[in-house]
């Protein structure tokens, strides 16, 4: 089996020698499978067909990042991972915050145009158990647990 030169270069065409060319579509063929050439004594070919996510840990393994954390010890390792974890729900928190901060727009503009809450403001009041209180305490409320969210972020992320 010897693989031509792509004229295309999303086509590859290969030719077995005894068949006719087979023209694959190389994005196709790399996003589903992957294709190995293995050649045996006479020539003839031989395909062994892999599994993606065996491509993609095989891909990972060759990345200058896997070299470099291979270089740090287990523990250290281990501390890195929890690390990113922690930093990773610290940006949650983030972003709940300034959602928060959107769910205060949101409430106010309602309130200055005499409007009723609606849509996904509305689901989330409900759910924060809001409804009950008024714009101006809701408002309050919103605020005081965005800040509170905020806060709490900085001063983990100081510590992390």
């Amino acid at each position: 089996m010897t693989p031509k030169t792509p004229i295309n270069p999303k086509v590859e065409t290969i030719e077995l020698a005894s068949s006719k060319p087979i023209t694959k579509s190389v994005s196709v063929m790399k996003s589903i499978l992957l294709f190995h050439q293995l050649k045996a004594g006479n020539s003839s070919a031989v395909f062994n067909w892999c599994n993606i996510s065996t491509v993609k840990a095989l891909r990972f393994k060759q990345t200058d990042f896997y070299q470099i954390f291979r270089l740090v010890s287990k523990t250290d390792r281990i501390k890195l991972f929890l690390v990113s974890l922690i930093q990773i729900f610290l940006s949650f928190l983030d972003l709940i915050g300034v959602a928060f901060f959107g769910l205060i727009g949101s409430v106010s503009v309602a309130a200055i145009s005499s409007t009723k809450i609606a849509g996904r403001t509305e689901s989330v009041i409900d759910f924060l158990r809001l409804s009950n209180y008024s714009s101006e305490m809701q408002v309050a409320i919103l605020g005081v647990l965005a800040a509170i969210l905020m806060v709490i972020k900085t001063f983990a992320s100081l510590y992390f």
